[in-house]
């Protein structure tokens, strides 16, 4: 008898301590009452705490990467903003070029006015045509209708930052810097008014293909006579076209070594300048 009565205890206390466990892992537990991150918090989260890692490393462009996907989760995320600033602003600190400052030569190869820009290779710079386009020939005169030239400069080519416009009389020159590393080092766009059709032809003759005579390739662009070309020894290339007196210059140098590697960066600038 007593044997069964101590049984039945041992019983109730099992079944008490059981139904005390469950209730306190169901108000602990319970799913409705459980509070897991939702999956686009989560995946911010993680994307900032990667994009911060790798900032430290010192790898911008992955960190920039992390950061604008987690800019498409969610746009208006100041702390993804601000880290994305930060991160954008290092960048271009990094891989902005600095411009040659000009030296007062007389055998300067550039345009009055016009610095030049630097290659990053020793003794090299990104070459600007010598010629006068709108100084008349013998006999010849200036054209009668002088065009705006700095309508054609784009204001923005994605993935690029706009450094310098600058014009003179004839000519208009805008450089650019990418703002992330890849095969351009620098750009530049020269748009140059002739006295004819004929005398823009002759640009790409006289000095297009001078300078720039490797990998050399004359095609057709938007219906217009174009030409492309590198100077490997420089490594830089140019992709021009003639368009009735006007002459549009794109101008590139590497990162690489392998200038005829610029030619779809430089095709990519091109569908940016509106004609």
């Amino acid at each position: 008898m007593i044997k069964w009565r101590f049984s039945l205890i041992i019983i109730i206390i099992v079944f008490i301590v059981g139904v005390a466990f469950f209730y306190y892992f169901y108000w602990h537990y319970a799913p409705s009452r459980l509070s897991f991150p939702s999956t686009k918090s989560f995946q911010l989260e993680n994307l900032l705490k990667f994009a911060q890692q790798e900032e430290e490393r010192g790898n911008l462009i992955d960190a920039q990467k992390l950061l604008l996907k987690a800019l498409e989760i969610d746009p208006q995320n100041k702390e993804v903003k601000k880290a994305l600033g930060r991160v954008e602003k290092a960048i271009k600190k990094i891989y902005k070029p600095p411009l040659a400052k000009k030296k007062a030569t007389p055998t300067s190869p550039f345009p009055k006015g016009i610095p030049p820009l630097t290659t990053g290779l020793p003794g090299t710079t990104l070459a600007i045509p010598t010629t006068a386009p709108l100084t008349p020939s013998a006999g010849g005169s200036s054209p009668s209708t002088l065009v705006d030239l700095t309508s054609y400069v784009p204001e923005v080519i994605p993935g690029y930052e706009r450094t310098s416009l600058t014009s003179r009389e004839g000519g208009v020159f805008a450089s650019f810097i990418p703002l992330v590393e890849g095969e351009v080092y620098n750009a530049l766009i020269s748009i140059w008014q002739h006295q004819s059709s004929a005398a823009a032809e002759k640009f790409i003759t006289n000095v297009s293909k001078v300078l720039f005579p490797d990998d050399s390739d004359d095609f057709t662009y938007k219906g217009y006579k174009a030409y492309f070309g590198t100077n490997r020894e420089r490594d830089e290339a140019t992709y021009v076209w003639v368009a009735g007196s006007l002459t549009f210059e794109l101008h590139a140098t590497g990162r690489l070594g392998k200038p005829v590697n610029l030619r779809d960066d430089l095709e990519n600038i091109a569908k940016w300048v509106p004609l």
